[in-house]
């Protein structure tokens, strides 16, 4: 501890009182109604110095009282994260059960003792990086590292102190704070006080996102119409994975970053605004692509693919993955992929954080980190014949039995969105914006790529193929000189 030191004081006399011995006396001054009042004056600064330092000394220990209180809420968390990853780990049922709370609801409870069976099948290093307190209510922010993989996380866990000591417990409103709201350009945001940040950083991303997606498609801005028509955007408490839709002119209600597992470099804010831009962009691609005939519809290869395209072109969270996921379909010519991705685990999780029903790039989630297991045929899309754009109803045969052209192996499904969403992407820089526009319409009249192309931008298909196979070239350094050209890569081995 630190000590007060001892200070000797000196007064210095006039230069001819150095050497004298004698003893100086010096005459008190006259007492003057001014002295009086300066006298009076130094005594109430005494009285409010002293009060001050009172009050600091009060304050001082106050302030050591909660920083002795957060101290022991925090061992008290941390403790608690260390009994649920034993209980994961050792696979102590009876033990994960008594670290949830009772008080909680049971379809809760039932949620987390499965959560914590899959834990088991996959370790992670667990760590307590911050805390938020609302009366007995925790909420603690968690970073998990996957020792496998080396992938980082973070979530928000709950707990409720109790006589016990703190258990984990749903989240709670409280701990969230007032409602509040935020008007950005094409957007009213609703949201609890613990996610302003959130909200103020996806505004803009959102805004910018927004206005870019309806020009691509070509719509009108709904308030371009009516200026009151911006979108409401409602923050909601939904733990787990949720899908939100979207309706015109109804709120869109989506959950808060604060309840989603989140790769540690995705910021709250970048995840909301991915969030909202899922739903807004599955209703506008469904607008853009109402067929015009009942008997006709866009192909699921061809309605993902595109949704694939918009998220690249939106320039949010998912387009940061577009590179990697190119080169991780078509980097090993037309063998497709040998290996996962560089961020696979990542991945995964934000798509299960986007959509709990159906991913946008519906990717083969092998369990495997390093190779794709052998049953699995990722042969990636290298001619226009084996993708599909406009389907007729009529042809019943393209769902009762899959052949090499129009369906083939599950896995090789699974990768042509990828496929569409770079022709989108190579169409775009060679044709200009409003082709894409065009093969929209296309789609919607039940037309097919070998047809459209032609028809559309005056070039032969292969003239076309051979412009694609470039632009993959070009953009992302694909080695195309094993291509081979017009043959069926769906054949099964």
């Amino acid at each position: 501890m630190a000590q007060a030191q001892k200070v000797n004081w000196q007064i210095l006399l006039d230069e001819h009182e150095w050497d004298s011995d004698e003893e100086m006396n010096l005459p008190d001054p006259p007492m003057t109604p001014e002295s009086w009042g300066i006298r009076r004056g130094g005594v109430h600064g005494a009285s409010g110095l002293l009060f001050c330092l009172l009050g600091a000394v009060v304050g001082l220990r106050l302030w050591l009282q909660a920083q002795a209180g957060l101290t022991a809420v925090e061992k008290g968390l941390g403790h608690m994260l260390v009994t649920e990853r034993r209980a994961a780990v050792e696979g102590d049922e009876l033990l994960a059960a008594a670290l949830l709370d009772p008080e909680a609801e049971s379809d809760w409870q039932v949620r987390m003792l499965k959560a914590q069976q899959q834990a088991r099948k996959r370790t992670v290093d667990v760590k307590l990086v911050d805390f938020n307190l609302a009366d007995d209510r925790a909420m603690a922010e968690v970073r998990m590292t996957d020792p496998a993989s080396g992938a980082v996380y973070r979530e928000n866990r709950f707990y409720r102190e109790t006589g016990q000591g703190w258990l984990r417990s749903q989240p709670t409103a409280e701990l969230w704070g007032d409602l509040r709201t935020l008007e950005s350009e094409y957007f009213v945001f609703t949201y609890g006080r613990l996610d302003g940040p959130a909200v103020v950083e996806a505004a803009p991303l959102l805004d910018r996102a927004y206005a870019h997606m309806h020009t691509t498609l070509g719509q009108v801005l709904p308030v371009a119409i009516r200026p009151d028509k911006k979108v409401a955007v409602h923050l909601v408490m939904q733990e787990g994975s949720y899908n939100p839709w979207y309706t015109r002119g109804k709120p869109l209600a989506v959950n808060s970053p604060r309840l989603i597992l989140l790769p540690e470099k995705v910021s709250d804010g970048q995840a909301l605004a991915e969030f909202v831009a899922v739903a807004l962009r599955r209703a506008a691609v469904n607008r853009a692509l109402m067929p015009q005939k009942r008997i006709y519809r866009p192909t699921p290869d061809f309605l993902n693919g595109l949704l694939l395209w918009l998220a690249w072109e939106e320039d949010l969270v998912q387009a940061d993955y577009r590179r990697e996921v190119v080169l991780w379909l078509y980097a090993n010519g037309p063998d497709g992929p040998q290996a996962a991705l560089t961020n696979y685990w990542e991945f995964c999780k934000l798509f299960c954080a986007w959509e709990i029903v159906a991913p946008v790039v519906p990717i083969t989630f092998y369990r495997a980190t390093d190779r794709v297991p052998s049953s699995f045929y990722l042969r990636p899309a290298t001619a226009l014949r084996q993708l599909t754009m406009g389907l007729d109803r009529k042809l019943l045969e393209y769902v009762a039995s899959p052949n090499p052209v129009t369906d083939g192996s599950y896995a090789s499904r699974l990768a042509r969105p990828i496929a569409v969403a770079t022709l989108l992407e190579y169409t775009t820089h060679t044709y200009g914006q409003a082709s894409v526009l065009a093969l929209l319409q296309a789609a919607k009249e039940g037309e097919s790529w070998r047809g459209a192309v032609p028809h559309l931008f005056g070039v032969s298909v292969a003239d076309f193929e051979a412009g694609w196979w470039a632009w993959l070239a070009e953009e992302y350094g694909v080695d195309t000189s094993e291509f081979p050209g017009d043959e069926l890569f769906d054949k099964a081995r």
